[in-house]
This record gives structure tokens, sequence and C-alpha cells, in this order.
């Protein structure tokens, strides 16, 4: 598990939610779309993009009745770094 800072500390990430942010930099994608690239049932990667959404790394809205996520912009430097972009 890798950490990244943020207001109220460290949060960790697991490699799946590594490879969701590494998918979601400089995109915004549905749940659907991601467990299709990531091969991943849709619940569990709903799971990551919520927790995330809930920890502030994620923005979330609304597109056809469906979540659609991107990276809080306040963390991309951030991520882009724990990603290597």
């Amino acid at each position: 598990m890798e950490e990244i800072k943020n207001l109220e500390g460290d949060i960790k990430l697991s490699n799946t939610q590594k490879r969701i942010l590494e998918i979601l930099y400089k995109n915004k994608m549905s749940s659907r779309e991601i467990s299709k690239i990531l091969n991943l049932p849709r619940n569990n990667i709903s799971k990551y993009l919520n927790k995330m959404h809930k920890q502030g790394i994620l923005l979330r809205e609304v597109n056809n009745n469906e979540y659609i996520y991107s990276i809080n912009p306040q963390y991309i430097n951030i991520i882009s770094k724990k990603i290597g972009k």
C-alpha cells in the first residue's frame, strides 16, 4: 500500500486503487467503463471509487443516472507522481 497526503493525514492506496487512478488520469469515466478496462467486477470497482470519493481524491458527477468519476484537481500532482505520469 502506498500513501498520499491529504489535509487529514495519509491515505493508503491499494494496487487496484492505483490502477483506477491511472485510468482516470486526465479522463472521466463510470464504474462500468473502469470495470471493463480492469476486467474486475463492477461492485468491487464501485467500492474503491466510493471510498476514494469519500476521501476527497475523486470528484463525482451524475450523467444519465450514472456516476462519472474524475480526479480531484487538488490531488493531480501528488497522484501523477504516485503513478509515474
